[in-house]
């Protein structure tokens, strides 16, 4: 469009029915339309602001003059500059009404050129009939006088104060000069004035005010200082407060996460905005106090959809309520029901899609930090067969299929090929990141295996992703359980997941075709590794270090045979008759779920602590600087790895700090006294360091896994670990 081409002023009043009088006309009611149209449809987010109230004046307020609102409505992809003409009328039993002449032009800053298409006002007028889709036409006189507050230094001084901002009467004012006023409030849009009202219902949403007269200008002050200051005026914010009102009481409609979804488009509504609009509903409370009734837990939902960092926080808060998985089914049913109201989301909330997404590549990067949640974030992401969580469901028809999409670009990607097409990479911050870090195992193949990333590996497992979930086990360990090797690498073909070669995890079988002996008879070596009562007939130190998930050397004659504890899903996926993870299946079946959960965190730390001790270790090793106390069996073998080594170690120095001697470590899992047994032991350890929560589990990550570390090493006589 040229400087020359004429521009498009739409129009629509207020729908009513229409009674001839003798002296003219008055409103015989309402409708449910409006009238006098020239476009259709109107645009939702300009309709959005009128049902929120932003352009009304308060009822029964209005004068003979007619009033002006201006106000820049943004949202829905598109901004219009509006124009509202509020004349009094009368209807048919004699009272006063307010009609309204919205005028609006597409784009932002085009309300100047309403007012001067328009010149005098034009107020509702039922005979000045319009044909739809024949809008006025507007070229703007290059030569006409512009507006210059220069001249008017009472009206610059006021631009000093913040909004809102009224012009006493006793100034001469035009709706032309609280444009303007507005332009050098807020060059960057989103602007709002009102001229000649005797009241509004909402002024604190209002940039610049001009009342008819002092009486109009007192009450508006003395509302103003009734209700709460904003320290920017947001456009739509009526809107977004109702919605976000109506979500934690309720009463949830689908207009409510658009208007919210729209509000994300706003660049007016950023981290702060939202934090003061939620915690206003009580968010920073309920997460401070740990208030977890079903309208906080909404809320505290709602705020992980609308700011997706703080999604780890949420569900962090939600394991610090002893009941997660009862309130999670809080938050699953509110997810439940956005759902209900949009069944696409993609489509119809594509700001809060993108954020949900986002969301999640924030907490993938979280975990491989602090894995502390795992059991919440797998509610959250696990599949359902009866319904969808928002976060589980957008997941998984849409951000994996584009993070797979860009991993198998990976080898490309870490040979410096240039040009490459990616998705979530090139919309998510956080996943770059990610996708950044792991990019060297591509490179070298001989690379050094990063437990830090078995915990994503472990939630990926969990709720099923198990090509992602092979991946971070290769990356993690090194192999991958043979149950998820055996899903994602048909027969005959070749071992590799996003062009990265994985190995599968070998078991006694795979490792030896021999038969062991016990007593006369002999029992296939497969078979032999399953069978449970070998706890009971390996005995001795090396039967103490036993269980946790690890490569256990235990010598029986010749045959030097190695433990392994493969992972096994912990969620029975085919039998789901609820809408999250059935706890009563989890993989240690002998210990209630409580405690199944606790034994899979300490597993995880102490697993975390063999890691970070690894190179101190095989240093002493090498040196031979461990204590006479250490057992030489546990690391002088000639057919183990140094790897297991260092764990032996550890878990016999583990045994010595918590002082429990009572038990071997394959026998914790037994039942829950033997696993009762244990975690006392960790809680007097807890008690006696003075650990700020006494839970009888190790937290990976936490207080008492970085105390236990630091008294290994000392124990050991070694440095400090530089890991």
């Amino acid at each position: 469009m040229t400087a020359h081409d004429p521009i498009e002023i739409h129009e629509f009043s207020t729908g009513i029915q229409i009674e001839k009088t003798e002296t003219g006309w008055v409103s015989g009611g309402f409708t449910t339309k409006y009238m006098n149209q020239t476009i259709d449809p109107i645009p939702p987010g300009v309709l959005e602001a009128i049902s929120n109230r932003e352009f009304a004046l308060a009822e029964g307020a209005s004068s003979q003059i007619p009033a002006m609102v201006g106000r820049e409505v943004i949202g829905h992809g598109t901004t219009w500059s509006v124009v509202a003409v509020v004349a009094r009328g009368m209807d048919n039993f004699g009272r006063g009404v307010s009609l309204y002449r919205y005028f609006l032009c597409e784009g932002q800053g085009q309300i100047e050129t309403i007012l001067r298409w328009m010149g005098n006002a034009k107020v509702f007028d039922p005979s000045d009939k319009k044909v739809l889709r024949q809008p006025n036409q507007y070229t703007p006189n290059p030569g006409a006088r512009q507006v210059n507050l220069d001249h008017r230094p009472e009206l610059q001084a006021l631009l000093g104060q913040s909004p809102p901002i009224i012009v006493p009467a006793s100034q001469k004012c035009t709706a032309l000069i609280l444009d303007q006023m507005t332009q050098q409030l807020s060059p960057e849009g989103g602007r709002s004035w009102a001229c000649n009202v005797a009241a509004l219902e909402h002024p604190e949403y209002f940039q610049v005010i001009y009342p008819t007269d002092a009486k109009a200008e007192n009450l508006l002050r003395r509302v103003l200082s009734s209700r709460p200051s904003r320290p920017t005026l947001v456009a739509g914010d009526p809107g977004i407060r109702k919605a976000i009102k109506a979500v934690v009481d309720n009463r949830l409609k689908a207009e409510h996460m658009r208007t919210l979804d729209n509000a994300l488009n706003n660049p007016q509504v950023d981290k702060e905005y939202w934090q003061e609009v939620l915690n206003q509903e009580g968010a920073d409370q309920a997460q401070k106090e740990k208030l977890y009734d079903d309208r906080y837990i909404r809320l505290l939902t709602l705020k992980s959809i609308l700011r997706p960092g703080f999604l780890f926080d949420f569900l962090g808060w939600l394991a610090n309520s002893k009941e997660s998985k009862k309130n999670y089914v809080f938050s699953l049913n509110f997810q439940e029901k956005i759902l209900k109201l949009h069944p696409n989301p993609i489509a119809t909330l594509p700001q809060i899609t993108e954020n949900v997404k986002r969301g999640i590549c924030i907490l993938f990067t979280s975990l491989i930090s602090q894995p502390q949640i795992i059991k919440e974030a797998c509610y959250l992401l696990m599949p359902s067969s009866n319904s969808w969580g928002l976060w589980a469901g957008l997941c998984k028809y849409s951000l994996y299929p584009d993070m797979e999409y860009d991993l198998n670009l990976m080898v490309r990607y870490a040979h410096n090929t240039k040009g490459l097409d990616f998705k979530a990479m090139n919309k998510y911050e956080e996943w770059r990141a990610l996708f950044e870090r792991i990019k060297s195992f591509w490179v070298d193949d001989r690379y050094t295996p990063q437990r830090q990333y078995l915990p994503l590996a472990q939630l990926l497992r969990d709720i099923e992703e198990y090509q992602l979930s092979a991946l971070f086990y290769q990356i993690s360990e090194g192999n991958v359980p043979k149950a998820i090797y055996r899903k994602v690498i048909p027969e005959n073909a070749e071992s590799t997941v996003f062009g990265l070669a994985i190995a599968p995890r070998r078991s006694l079988g795979d490792i030896f075709d021999i038969d062991i002996a016990i007593g006369d008879s002999k029992i296939p070596l497969g078979v032999f590794s399953r069978i449970s009562i070998v706890a009971f007939l390996l005995g001795g130190v090396v039967g103490g270090v036993g269980g946790w998930g690890a490569h256990n050397a235990i010598t029986s004659g010749n045959v030097n045979i190695t433990w392994l504890n493969l992972n096994i899903n912990p969620f029975n996926s085919r039998n789901r008759s609820e809408n999250i993870p059935n706890e009563e299946t989890h993989k240690h079946t002998s210990l209630s779920p409580e405690n199944s959960y606790k034994y899979d965190q300490t597993e995880r730390a102490i697993a975390d602590i063999i890691n970070r001790l690894d190179r101190p270790i095989r240093n002493a090793i090498a040196n031979q600087k461990i204590p006479e106390e250490i057992p030489k069996g546990l690391y002088k073998s000639q057919s183990a790895d140094k790897k297991k080594y260092v764990e032996n170690i550890v878990k016999f120095s583990v045994k010595k700090q918590l002082n429990f001697d009572s038990l071997q470590y394959i026998e914790i899992v037994k039942n829950d006294n033997n696993w009762k047994t244990f975690s006392n032991a960790i809680e007097k350890y807890q008690e006696d360091k003075q650990v700020g929560t006494i839970d009888g589990f190790i937290t990976p990550g936490q207080k008492t896994q970085e105390l236990l570390e630091k008294d290994i090493l000392s124990y050991l006589g070694l440095p400090a670990s530089d890991k």
